[in-house]
């Protein structure tokens, strides 16, 4: 994740992760404001950049980050997802969503019509490498956080904002969380979010999935992903936030 699109002050995580370090006995540095963290115990070291442990590899982590990448590996296995393809041309079909490769957040996102309308955002549009998929039904969107095939937290993304014609479904635009509680869909998605970061070659990340008329599909998968927004709605959602950077630490140190 970039700092400069996703800084947000005084984070709740390095405070948890420093409360964790001093209930294990482990060393904690901290570098860049908080931004860089280094977690050592014994002989062992690990790392936490921005929101990204360092239980997944470069290259894997770079499968999550391109969103084209992601849409490929998940075709080659089965996994049902949103199509993204890079933008060379003007798209044959309309409407389509386009999204900048590496974007997050919904920066740079934008719904497209017509013909007119892609040749008024491609004049418009600063220069750079750019994913378009089809524009999709979306009637829910929800979050898994995956750890080594179990998911660790699942929530619902409600309320989204509208920004021309887009639904928006991310927390720091005001959507709000709700964590899911039926056992029967919690399943599913569970199943759906694994399968996806395996097919990445994750250890650690967070799946959004998206109901949709025609069934449940991977819209993204994030190797780095923050919990602020989720752990300031609730001392409850507080709580489970410190439980999952619990089980991730342990996980990094295997010592769960």
């Amino acid at each position: 994740m970039n700092p400069a699109s996703d800084y947000i002050a005084d984070r709740t995580m390095p405070r948890i992760i420093r409360d964790i370090a001093r209930e294990r006995g482990y060393g904690i540095q901290s570098y860049s404001d908080d931004w860089v963290i280094r977690l050592s115990h014994g002989d062992a070291t690990h790392w936490i950049h921005g929101y990204r442990f360092d239980l997944n590899t470069s290259a894997n982590g770079y499968n999550a980050t391109d969103k084209v990448a992601t849409s490929v590996l998940l075709d080659a296995v089965a996994v049902p997802h949103v199509p993204h393809v890079f933008l060379l041309d003007e798209p044959n079909h309309f409407p389509v969503v386009i999204k900048p490769l590496q974007g997050v957040g919904g920066v740079g996102v934008v719904r497209i019509d017509d013909s007119q309308a892609f040749r008024h955002w491609k004049t418009n549009t600063p220069s750079g490498r750019y994913a378009v998929s089809p524009l999709v039904d979306v009637l829910t969107e929800y979050r898994v956080v995956v750890l080594d095939e179990k998911s660790l937290l699942i929530y619902e993304k409600t309320q989204p904002s509208v920004r021309d014609g887009l639904r928006l479904f991310n927390l720091g635009r005001g959507a709000v969380p709700v964590v899911v509680e039926d056992e029967n869909l919690a399943t599913q998605l569970e199943d759906l979010a694994s399968r996806a970061v395996c097919a990445l070659g994750l250890r650690l990340a967070a799946a959004d999935i998206v109901s949709t008329p025609t069934g449940l599909l991977v819209i993204e998968v994030n190797d780095g992903f923050g919990l602020e927004h989720f752990s300031r709605t609730s001392e409850q959602y507080a709580a489970m936030t410190r439980h999952v950077y619990e089980q991730i630490v342990s996980a990094a140190f295997h010592d769960m």
